[in-house]
């Protein structure tokens, strides 16, 4: 019997995270659901998930995570980025360090979550990387103007590390 590819789902406390895992559980995937905190998970570990507190802005939380699948898994088959927030609010109104909270969420940690698996990916030979996005990847509205830089940001990153990867077997997707 072979194990089940593992799959790491951030964002897990509500939405398509929640979305996502349930589905994945239901097509026999071992999901790792996570969130800042693990409490909004107790239904996907009802349902069989693994549930981690994963913070995008806490290096460590990320490495511990990843460290815990590959012990089990010895490596993460697929990890969907969905953790993020939108920052809403006229640009030149916006404090600095409200910013700069965006993009350690939306684009720093999501990238530093696919950092961490493509090692194991790479060695595995196969992985899926799935980052979730928004069409405010693609355009900009006023109001929104940090919200739509860090999805831009990371449609960018998802680009770039599909030409990256895809020698080694790994597929990245933007959603």
């Amino acid at each position: 019997m072979t194990r089940p590819r593992a799959v790491v789902v951030t964002g897990c406390s509500s939405g398509i995270g929640r979305a996502v895992a349930l589905r994945l559980l239901g097509r026999g995937y071992a999901v790792y659901a996570t969130a800042r905190s693990a409490g909004p998970l107790r239904e996907l570990a009802a349902a069989g998930a693994e549930v981690l507190p994963v913070d995008l802005t806490d290096q460590a939380s990320m490495e511990e995570c990843v460290r815990r699948v590959e012990k089990r898994h010895g490596a993460v088959w697929g990890l969907v980025n969905n953790a993020g927030y939108a920052l809403a609010g006229p640009v030149e109104e916006l404090d600095p360090r409200d910013i700069r909270q965006q993009f350690e969420v939306n684009v720093f940690g999501q990238l530093a979550m696919a950092q961490l698996v493509l090692p194991g990916m790479r060695r595995a030979g196969e992985g899926r990387i799935v980052n979730i996005s928004s069409v405010a990847g693609r355009f900009t509205l006023p109001g929104a103007g940090c919200y739509h830089a860090s999805k831009h940001a990371l449609t960018s990153f998802s680009d770039a590390l599909r030409f990256e990867t895809r020698p080694f077997g790994v597929r990245v997707s933007t959603i």
